[in-house]
């Protein structure tokens, strides 16, 4: 089937180019190198060059510590070695370290490191259309135990030097960091009448597009050591990639600009570029919460701009689009969208735009951020029947599979609990979950019950027939998929308020300035936290409450088994 689909591509004109040898090079010259060589112009930034020197490392540990980080998979790279051969062989691994001193101490990368291997992978869509592969680089893995290497000496730095709002590829961040702090801000000037503009920003492939002599400077200008700079440096010089078709590879081709895919390195690179984009546009006109001023959340290159006003947003994205320029970004217009927040300005107009410095922005009313559906009126209703939607179709594909009679009961259930449900609670944490929308979630999660369990025979009517609520959950013995909801956001309150300082607990314990309208408020996530815990503990506080880990572990496992 894949070589059928191989002699078939087609170029973006829909014509037929015929069998893998005339395939390979249109494939290249008109997709890969098209978009890891871009072409356009930039001033480069002219900054300070420190003079750190760092002393001579030991290896050994990092060593180990980065090889244990890869995962027990087979990966064919240029000369075919299979990492657990790599992980395991003792001899090997002494020439690694070695190879790997060398290296640090003459600051150049051994021939055949800089050449990745692209393998094009099916995305979605008509299987004969370039634009529907994702290309997946492969690198030497021995390169690959080098720049973790390299990125447990960047990543201390890079921790003192990137602002609170972005949270992508950081310790103990996550998606959900992002998401919440949003659904708070929205809610909260909800509930305060406050009116709020946010501008969903995309970037025309990010990584693949930054001028690399800009992050050079960018790292002298951060001050990192000399020493760190010039291995970076190293691992971006004459880089090159082939594409793997079929079983076939390509002539290998240069690629200047760009952050190498599959390098470990590449995530907190971009962070770097980004915070000093971000730095020097100087956007401090965001949303006041107390005494905090939110203006920016990120993760990696997916960014959020927040302001009070059109105009703000106008302001911050003029200076946005003139820095990231220098750096070799530029905004992605068919993608970058803009929502309006507010009880007063509800009116949605089809066609209504933002035009700032020639890009033109469309204005929608939900947009999907991080996977998660954010809505202008932050109605949960959207969301929920997305992920219910979402799980279907996971549950569809594995309708088989759950009904088939060779399979044990438990390993269907084990298959419902890793495969389908995670794709259901994405983001609950964040859910302020009323009572409508508990009832569609646990229904969806009978309808996979009465899959997995089967009908039972009815000894009065002597007939086949549906198995009860009641009967499903005296057979699943586990907490119902509500509960798991409860645990988790409690889990997650607690997390949360415990990080004094950040954006995520500013937006729990702050509120805009404002008067709420009359009428009943609606119900906000502080509240199902309160709901929660007052159950279980209704003499105190949920915010001091949640000082004492071990009590509030306690808590959270008894609402999950209520």
């Amino acid at each position: 089937m894949w070589r059928r689909i191989q002699e078939t591509i087609k170029e973006t004109s829909a014509e037929v180019l015929g069998k893998p040898k005339n395939t390979k090079k249109p494939w290249f010259n008109e997709r890969c190198e098209k978009a890891l060589n871009q072409r356009k112009k930039f001033r480069n930034l002219y900054l300070n060059d420190p003079s750190h020197e760092e002393n001579k490392t030991k290896y050994n540990e990092s060593r180990k510590e980065a090889s244990r980080t890869f995962k027990y998979e087979k990966r064919v790279y240029t000369k075919n070695i299979l990492e657990e051969a790599e992980k395991y062989h003792n001899d090997s691994l002494t020439h690694i370290h070695k190879l790997l001193t060398h290296i640090w101490e003459q600051e150049v990368l051994p021939e055949g490191w800089n050449v990745a291997v692209v393998c094009p992978i099916h995305k979605k869509g008509d299987p004969q259309i370039c634009n529907n592969y994702r290309g997946i680089a492969l690198l030497n893995v021995v390169y690959k135990i080098l720049s973790y290497c390299i990125l447990d000496r960047i990543k201390p730095i890079a921790e003192e030097i990137l602002g609170d709002y972005q949270g992508g590829f950081r310790p103990n961040r996550s998606t959900t960091d992002q998401i919440f702090s949003l659904r708070q801000i929205i809610e909260k000037s909800w509930e305060f009448n406050k009116s709020i503009c946010i501008l969903f920003v995309d970037f025309k492939k990010a990584y693949d597009s930054v001028h690399r002599h800009s992050l050079i400077n960018i790292l002298k200008e951060f001050k990192f050591p000399n020493k760190l700079i010039k291995l970076i440096e190293a691992t971006l010089q004459n880089t090159e990639i082939k594409i793997k078709v079929a079983s076939e590879l390509s002539e290998p081709a240069t690629v200047r600009t760009g952050l190498r895919q599959g390098d470990a390195l590449s995530p907190i690179l971009f962070n770097l570029i980004l915070e000093k984009v971000i730095r020097a546009t100087n956007c401090n006109n965001g949303i006041v919460l107390g005494n905090s001023n939110i203006n920016i959340l990120a993760y990696a290159d997916d960014i959020a701009i927040l302001g009070d006003t059109e105009e703000t947003i106008k302001q911050v994205c003029r200076k946005l689009i003139t820095m990231a320029s220098k750096v070799g970004l530029e905004i992605n217009d068919e993608k970058t969208e803009y929502m309006i927040v507010s009880r007063k300005d509800r009116e949605y107009q089809q066609g209504q735009s933002m035009n700032v410095e020639g890009h033109v922005f469309k204005r929608v009313t939900h947009f999907k951020y991080l996977g998660h559906l954010i809505t202008q009126d932050n109605d949960l209703k959207m969301e929920v029947s997305s992920r219910i939607q979402k799980g279907s179709k996971s549950f569809f594909g594995l309708g088989k599979v759950l009904s088939s009679r060779t399979l044990s009961t438990n390993l269907k259930i084990q298959m419902y609990m890793t495969l389908i449900r995670p794709i259901v609670l994405y983001a609950a944490e964040t859910w302020p979950l009323r009572k409508a929308e508990e009832t569609r979630l646990k229904v969806f999660e009978r309808r996979i019950l009465r899959k997995i369990y089967g009908p039972c025979f009815d000894t009065n009517t002597s007939e086949w027939r549906k198995r009860h609520n009641k009967e499903l959950e005296e057979l699943f013995q586990r907490p119902n998929i509500a509960n798991e909801i409860k645990k988790r956001r409690l889990n997650w309150a607690g997390h949360a308020w415990q990080r004094v300082g950040s954006i995520v607990r500013t937006t729990i314990e702050e509120n805009p300035v404002g008067k709420r309208p009359l009428g009943r408020p609606r119900l906000r996530w502080v509240d199902c936290v309160k709901r929660d815990v007052e159950n279980i503990e209704p003499e105190i506080p949920w915010r001091v409450v949640s000082e004492n880990r071990d009590r509030w572990r306690e808590i959270c496992l008894a609402v999950w088994s209520q």
